[in-house]
């Protein structure tokens, strides 16, 4: 265990020497019940209690054994949550990154997956009412009429197995009761923000209820002269209950949502600067509408560009040419060729999202003897469907998704000192990828592909199948033992053609370099194509377990400590695998593993006004998976995943929340990270700072190792620390002035990245104001969001068109305000 570990294990254990002297706090109410949650019960002094299903069954979030999170609905409205991206805000040690085309990357305490095409999968297990969700554009109806979401920090192997090394966010949603109600809620803002939302929940009788909601959110674009960065989305969920029998219940819900708009957008990065900022004065004025002039192209004909083979040495390349060779281009004496500055920095115009999603969803109860059987079925249909000039690339996407899940599983009744659950989970996706990327691509160090596009044409499927327990038992009633265990088996299959060509690409002697004969790749030479067929399967068996202890050291203090295990499914990349000798590229990529440790203490003080939750971690990861702008093999710039090394970190969560009085409530919530690779090695086609350890013989380029290297997006020290005050009116009618700030740390915004991909310490502020009429019949709400307007970054990468030496990254939305009208019916 590293040294700086133990000294931060001994710093933060303090909390338990409070804890030893402080009982006499926690018995003061010991006969009133566990409560967990940020907010005070309506019309209580004392912090209020929310019930969880993180462990596939109820319980107290104080006296679940797990780092857990859990936001309401309520304080996700006044944050104005609605996406992913927004959760960062309240929940410290998370992170979100949009993707191009809508995609979701999410990390937890620095741990996710870079996704970008169909071939990733995520490493945050993502779950509406219990059912997982593959792909990260079908989170857009998720926030709709949720009652909470729930973060769980690392692994989480034993119950919800594959893909969820970083953690798992359960999405929980409203569901119907048998009281007649209806919401609404109309908010508007500046970027001619339109939001609005209803539900009705109306019992048929006291055995069937339905309840209905619809959500449409609109804004403008906050990039100014692209229109990127902007929102249209329309979400909706139908969702009935049937409980014929106390014994027997039945939920089955209905959802669709589509997301319309522009897109994701990107503005271009100041590669002079010492940290991550725009070029621009006004960083959400954005690049201008236009297109590259790449090499060995005029803008109207291809050109094969006669003569231009490229050696190294002086440019040999002729008018309409748009390369000129630097001979350090790529590091002293690691020449290439850079596409001229008056042909970077452009927004290709075009662009527009239209992804779509609906699902269907069940949970069948029924109740034995001492015990619970639960069968939960799920099916979803995603289309990610898009055009984006994003990194240099002109994309179009189109690859429709379904995905089918069955999970059984049979659990005590949590009488008796022996609590169990056993369960059977099947799970099957397939998804048929038209992908296409126009680019005009030049590989440094003295090979030029001029390749005019990458078409992906595949038929992917994964199926999996589990088996997991899990067992608690009470030796005394206030010591606990649990084990869990978890059986995975993978299947992957891939099936379809990569394509490469047009106009033909050469290599420094000027023939086409294909690897014709490799796995039945073949050149075609009229149309300037390289063919890759691609027709494979592989499979893996994982067994993940979780070892844990934990123990009531008063009436409302607890600690725990726990040992588990996660994996995270291997898969596929583009092409074949790189000839020994040449660069570290394989067209698959094998799972990674992680052994986590944990030892915390969940805690109730002052007459359950004062809540303080620790936990200490220690991270260990072996392949770890990364996706990385790199070569593939034929020589194409693309974004494989690799298994690029080992990873440790540790690190430290503190949560505290104080009612201070009846009226006022404070939050603090810190989270400290340590994260390094142990060893990263690829061949990168981005600036990078990395030491070489290597060059490629062929291509002339660095092979690199960073190691030593932070995770990417994990910044030491993140908080988020919140104040609400509530003023009292005639009428029994109030105000509540809230303010919050989240506060990070300077973090890398790419592996190794250069001084100008670096994000430099920032806080962002946030204001509310809201005015509650007598039993909370109808409120009127003003927000500020980002008050100082301040300039954050939370992705970037160089160009993919490797010649072109800008950088574009992903900035978070500027200061918006507006108001809001909610009423209950």
């Amino acid at each position: 265990m590293p040294k700086r570990f133990r000294a931060i294990f001994w710093v933060s254990a303090a909390p338990l020497a409070l804890i030893a002297s402080g009982q006499a706090f926690a018995q003061e109410a010991a006969q009133q019940s566990a409560s967990s949650t940020a907010s005070p019960q309506e019309g209580s002094s004392q912090l209020a209690d929310i019930v969880v299903t993180a462990e596939r069954r109820s319980s107290s979030l104080q006296r679940t054994p797990i780092a857990i999170q859990a936001v309401d609905g309520g304080a996700l409205q006044e944050a104005n949550v609605s996406k992913p991206v927004d959760l960062v805000k309240l929940v410290p040690g998370l992170s979100v990154s949009r993707g191009f085309g809508g995609l979701n990357n999410i990390y937890v305490r620095g741990i996710g997956a870079q996704i970008i095409n169909a071939f990733g999968d995520m490493a945050v297990a993502q779950s509406i009412d219990g059912a997982y969700v593959a792909r990260g554009t079908a989170l857009s109806g998720a926030f709709l009429d949720v009652a909470r979401i729930e973060v769980l920090k690392g692994p989480q192997g034993t119950l919800y197995g594959r893909n969820a090394t970083g953690g798992a966010i359960n999405y929980i949603t409203n569901h119907p009761d048998f009281e007649t109600s209806a919401h609404f809620d109309a908010q508007y803002g500046n970027y001619d923000a339109v939001d609005l939302k209803g539900v009705v929940n109306l019992p048929f009788n006291d055995k069937i209820a339905m309840r209905a909601a619809v959500g449409f959110i609109k804004h403008d674009g906050y990039i100014e002269r692209t229109g990127m960065d902007d929102q249209n989305t329309v979400a909706s969920r139908v969702s009935l209950r049937f409980e014929p029998s106390s014994d027997f219940s039945i939920y089955i819900a209905g959802d669709y949502s589509r997301d319309h708009g522009n897109g994701v957008g990107q503005v271009v990065m100041n590669t002079t600067a010492t940290h991550a900022t725009a070029i621009t004065a006004d960083p959400w004025q954005g690049p201008p509408l236009g297109f590259y002039a790449p090499a060995n192209y005029d803008g109207t004909l291809q050109n094969p560009g006669v003569g231009c083979t490229l050696l190294p040495g002086a440019n040999q390349c002729v008018p309409p040419n748009t390369v000129t060779y630097n001979p350090n281009l790529y590091g002293a004496g690691v020449g290439g060729y850079a596409l001229n500055p008056d042909t970077v920095g452009r927004w290709a115009p075009g662009s527009f999202l239209n992804n779509s999603t609906w699902g269907v969803s069940g949970q069948f109860d029924w109740r034995g003897p001492g015990f619970t059987f639960t069968f939960l079925p799920a099916y979803r249909h995603t289309l990610a469907n898009w055009v984006n000039p994003a990194g240099g690339y002109q994309t179009i996407i189109r690859t429709p998704a379904d995905q089918q899940s069955y999970e059984a599983r049979l659990a005590s009744d949590g009488n008796g000192p022996l609590k169990w659950l056993v369960g059977l989970y099947y799970f099957r996706e397939t998804q048929d990828p038209f992908e296409r990327y126009w680019n005009f691509n030049q590989v440094p160090g003295g090979l030029i592909t001029n390749q005019g596009y990458i078409r992906r044409d595949y038929h992917l499927a994964d199926t999996s199948y589990a088996a997991f327990g899990q067992v608690t038992y009470s030796i005394t009633p206030e010591l606990r033992l649990t084990g869990g265990l978890r059986h995975t088996y993978e299947k992957k299959s891939i099936s379809g053609l990569f394509r490469i060509g047009q106009p033909a690409y050469t290599d420094i002697g000027g023939t086409p370099f294909c690897p014709v004969g490799v796995a039945g790749t073949t050149y075609n030479l009229p149309t300037s194509e390289c063919i890759v067929p691609s027709n494979d399967s592989r499979s893996w068996k994982a067994t993940n377990w979780k070892i844990g202890v934990d123990y009531d050291i008063g009436p409302r203090s607890m600690v725990y400590a726990n040992v588990s295990t996660g994996f995270h499914a291997g898969g596929f990349n583009d092409g074949v695998n790189a000839p020994a000798g040449t660069f570290n590229y394989k067209n698959s990529y094998e799972p990674e593993s992680i052994t986590a440790y944990a030892l915390g203490t969940k805690n109730r003080f002052l007459d359950n006004r004062l809540q303080l939750n620790v936990e200490l971690f220690y991270w260990s990861f072996k392949k770890k998976q990364n996706g990385a702008l790199s070569v593939l093999y034929p020589p194409v710039v693309g974004f494989p995943i690799l298994n690029v090394g080992n990873l440790k970190e540790y690190g430290a969560d503190v949560e505290a929340t104080f009612l201070a009085t009846p009226d006022d409530l404070l939050t603090a919530n810190l989270s400290y990270l340590h994260s390094r690779f142990d060893n990263y090695v690829f061949t990168p086609t981005s600036q990078v700072t990395c030491p070489a350890i290597g060059m490629n013989p062929i291509l002339h380029i660095p092979i690199v190792d960073c190691a030593g290297k932070p995770v990417p997006n994990a910044p030491m020290w993140n908080a988020s620390l919140s104040w609400q005050h509530t003023f009292h009116l005639p009428g029994d009618s109030t105000i509540v002035a809230g303010v919050r700030s989240n506060i990070q740390s300077d973090t890398d915004l790419t592996i190794g990245a250069p001084a100008f991909a670096h994000q430099k310490a920032y806080q962002i502020t946030d204001l509310t104001l809201t005015y509650k009429a007598a039993e909370d019949r109808w409120s009127l709400s003003a927000y500020v969001n980002n008050v100082t307007n301040s300039q954050v970054f939370n992705n970037a990468q160089q160009s993919f068109n490797s010649g072109d030496r800008t950088w574009w990254g992903n900035i978070l939305p500027p200061r918006t305000y507006g108001v809001r009208a909610s009423v209950n019916f």
